[in-house]
């Protein structure tokens, strides 16, 4: 396990040294609260607006639903592991690119990447069109690789959090599936 997160914090600190000034200021974007509520709710207006009128809401319900339940168990799962951000190593303070403010939450697991990974899995399971499917998930990559940019997460915290996220859409999915098949009924409406 030693040798894992050493790995870890060398992909990290590799992967975090090729930054850009132009670049930036898109990293900060993609990371930001306020980017992500903006698309989240462009991408669920849009996902609701793609479904018959009988399923509107239990879509948008179900969306929401993953993406808190992601928010919440990881911030269970922070807690527990208690992994140190990277921002927090002493070692690391002079080699890091960090450009967002300090906080003393814990790194393992990304909740960005959970959240981004199951709103985006979730949506292109609902809407199923090539060029959507590719928007969502450049976002959701963007989200994940912005936080190793700006020094919040390790590598292996971002790739648990697109993981995380993505089981999360898909049993997600299952269930609004299973639930519209059992209310069939909505569709007459």
């Amino acid at each position: 396990m030693h040798q894992i997160i050493n790995f870890d914090k060398q992909l990290f600190l590799e992967i975090n040294r090729h930054h850009l000034e132009w670049l930036d200021p898109v990293m900060l974007f993609f990371s930001s609260y306020a980017a992500w509520g903006i698309i989240a709710l462009c991408l669920l207006i849009y996902v609701v607006c793609t479904q018959d009128k009988a399923w509107r809401w239990p879509i948008a319900n179900f969306l929401f639903l993953c993406v808190i339940t992601t928010n919440l168990l990881n911030q269970l799962i922070k807690v527990i592991v208690a992994r140190p951000r990277p921002i927090h190593e002493q070692a690391f303070i002079d080699l890091i690119h960090s450009i967002e403010s300090f906080d003393s939450s814990y790194s393992f697991f990304s909740a960005h990447s959970s959240s981004s990974f199951a709103l985006a899995v979730f949506a292109l399971l609902a809407v199923r069109k090539a060029s959507f499917s590719i928007f969502v998930l450049f976002w959701a990559f963007m989200v994940a690789y912005s936080r190793i940019y700006v020094g919040k997460h390790y590598p292996f915290d971002v790739i648990a959090g697109i993981l995380f996220g993505t089981l999360t859409a898909v049993i997600g999915w299952g269930i609004y599936c299973n639930y519209k098949k059992e209310n069939k009924h909505l569709n007459k409406k």
